[in-house]
């Protein structure tokens, strides 16, 4: 009898104060889930080749023969089965990539030369430029053209070659004719074709402003880096990767652990994922990524400039949530790129896997398949949850708090220069060349996004870029923001490794006028527009507008802690259309519950388990 009871005292305490749910931590962008895994087969083999190309219309695979020394790789060979391989045509010199297009092979050798196989044999149909190739990222192509970029040596002049018939090209980009800089910076990093609607994309980099992206659509071209996201040299460099979904775009960084997504219908860029810590200090970049069509799975594969062996697969259903894969040859001791997906199976560097099922790929990522699971939803960016319910679900809405710490009426310090605070911007004239304006913040520990527009009263190729920096304890952050006569926005982020105080610095190299607005800082939120408008101090969850698979539900707003209840039989997709930022809280409905159930309030259960553990420790005494 004793025994019954303090088992019924544990329950009752267990019910007064539950466990808390497994929790996604975002910090506005994505979820970066990098623990060790559970056990899952990852089914790997290894295969003689890279570059993996196919099936053609006979349903031959082609590959170039793997060896470590790059030179070296000569061989094209031809498979099946992706297991038995067998060579057929041997180069001169190193081949860079394979591409298949319209059941033809062409290759590009590290001379610049494309061949087209003709037979048994192969032919030259292009030159490309003095130093310049074709690697994985650089083709592209659909039923009308072929797409060929020109990869390697920089120059002034980067140029992206179309084909109707393979054999016979025309220049159908070149960065000269956007932007006439002589710098011999350029070369194209992505060439892509958008499968739902034939936009093309191209990726040029590095590192200055007029290098980025740019979209070619219905005959004309625009381009885009600096269209709030959240680290401007993201796009200036080029993404190295896109994969598609019908309304959106993402791309896949080069410089900066980051998926960026470009929505198509609002023309718009803004970061999905981005990685800190160790991701981040050593460079870590995508160079390839995919989307299996059957399941909706993403897979890309990460690299890093600082050699510290960020060579990883990582895997996605919505762009939001990334899980690193471990486990034998994919956990860095292979270099991965580049991806294929062919006959249920993931091609890469000299390995193949089974491609995951949707079902373990939502086991590696949530941990579990059923609830509870708890997350924070971005405003307009949905996440794909599939979920094992016996029972009615109960998706708990919580508003939450947002902080701009950042305004004009601060106490910026000018240096060499003279500031002028009008209404919502600073107009800060220069003296000098090194004219500085800062401002020092007391700020919590944590990562944060610092944002700000900018405009000069001269054009961005008058003067040199601006320079934002934010000094911490640890280090410094930030990178050059290049200002032009037009408003361009800038985002950083930054980590305060404890309690302390962040300068921020916007270092002026040009003589001019600038115009500063739009001031931005927060730990709560990516972006500056929660609600649709520019945030200023702080607030909350408003005007909640919540998508549920198909169906639509107005909550309104939401104050911080303000709990909703909703009841849905399943769910696969959440979307959070306006509201700015809420906490979720997914469980099952409790058996033989009322269909409006309401929860105890906390006093009433404190009290519970006061009492509770009175008498428990009543009862052990005896």
């Amino acid at each position: 009898m004793k025994t019954k009871v303090i088992a019924i005292i544990f329950l009752l305490l267990f019910y007064a104060f539950p466990t808390k749910a497994f929790e996604y931590y975002i910090h506005g962008v994505g979820k970066i889930i990098d623990d060790p895994p559970q056990a899952v087969s990852l089914n790997i083999q290894e295969i003689p080749v890279t570059y993996v190309v196919g099936p053609d219309p006979e349903g031959y695979l082609y590959g170039v023969e793997y060896k470590k020394l790059r030179h070296e790789r000569r061989k094209i060979l031809k498979s099946r089965d992706g297991i038995a391989w067998e060579p057929i045509y041997e180069h001169r010199t190193e081949i860079k990539s394979l591409y298949l297009w319209k059941g033809i092979l062409f290759f590009s050798d590290a001379n610049g030369s494309i061949f087209m196989k003709n037979g048994e044999e192969f032919e030259e149909v292009l030159r490309l430029d003095k130093g310049k190739y074709a690697i994985w990222w650089s083709w592209a192509g659909n039923e009308e053209f072929l797409l060929i970029g020109e990869y390697g040596t920089k120059s002034n002049s980067a140029k992206v070659y179309r084909s109707f018939d393979g054999k016979h090209f025309e220049v159908f980009f070149d960065i000269k004719d956007h932007y006439n800089v002589k710098d011999n910076g350029c070369h194209i990093h992505l060439v892509s074709i958008d499968p739902y609607d034939g936009t093309v994309y191209i990726g040029v980099g590095d590192n200055p402003p007029y290098r980025g992206l740019y979209i070619y659509k219905n005959g004309s071209w625009v381009f885009r880096n600096t269209n709030n996201h959240l680290l401007n040299t993201i796009m200036n460099s080029g993404p190295l990767a896109a994969t598609y979904d019908e309304k959106r775009v993402l791309f896949y960084s080069d410089n900066f652990p980051q998926i960026v997504e470009y929505n198509k219908e609002k023309d718009e860029l803004k970061p999905l994922a981005t990685w800190f810590g160790e991701y981040y200090n050593d460079e870590m970049k995508f160079y390839d990524a995919l989307k299996d069509p059957k399941t909706g799975v993403h897979y890309a594969v990460s690299v890093d400039y600082n050699k510290k062996e960020l060579h990883y697969l990582w895997i996605s259903l919505d762009g939001v949530m990334w899980r690193k894969i471990g486990g034998g040859a994919i956990n860095g001791t292979h270099v991965l790129y580049p991806l294929h997906i062919a006959g249920g199976y993931l091609y890469m560097n000299n390995l193949r896997m089974k491609l995951f099922k949707r079902e373990e790929a939502l086991k590696l990522i949530y941990k579990e398949t059923k609830p509870p699971i708890s997350l924070t939803l971005l405003e307009d960016r949905p996440i794909v949850i599939y979920l094992k319910n016996e029972k009615p679900l109960e998706v708990t809405v919580k508003g939450k708090k947002f902080r701009n710490y950042l305004s004009p009426n601060l106490a910026w310090t000018p240096v060499n220069g003279t500031l002028e605070k009008q209404e919502e911007f600073l107009i800060f004239t220069t003296l000098s060349p090194s004219a500085v304006l800062k401002l020092k913040l007391p700020l919590e520990k944590g990562w944060y996004t610092l944002g700000l527009c900018m405009k000069s009263s001269r054009s961005w190729n008058e003067i040199a870029p601006v320079r934002v920096a934010v000094r911490t304890k640890e280090r410094i952050y930030g990178s050059l923001a290049q200002v032009s006569t037009e408003w361009r926005p800038f985002y950083y982020v930054f980590n305060m490794p404890e309690d302390g105080t962040a300068e921020i610095a916007i270092e002026f190299n040009g003589s001019a006028v600038y115009q500063i607005g739009c001031l931005f800082l927060s730990h709560d939120l990516s972006t500056s527009k929660p609600n649709g408008e520019f945030l200023k101090g702080e607030s909350y969850s408003k005007n909640v507008t919540l998508r549920i698979d198909r169906k639509t539900y107005h909550i309104g707003d939401l104050r911080p802690g303000e709990k909703r209840t909703i009841r849905v039989e399943k769910l696969q997709t959440l979307e959070l259309l306006s509201g700015g930022a809420v906490d979720l809280l997914i469980t099952e409905t409790p058996e033989g519950e009322k269909e409006n159930p309401q929860s105890t309030p906390l006093p009433i259960l404190a009290i519970i388990a006061f009492l509770a553990f009175v008498y428990l420790v009543k009862r052990l005494k005896q």
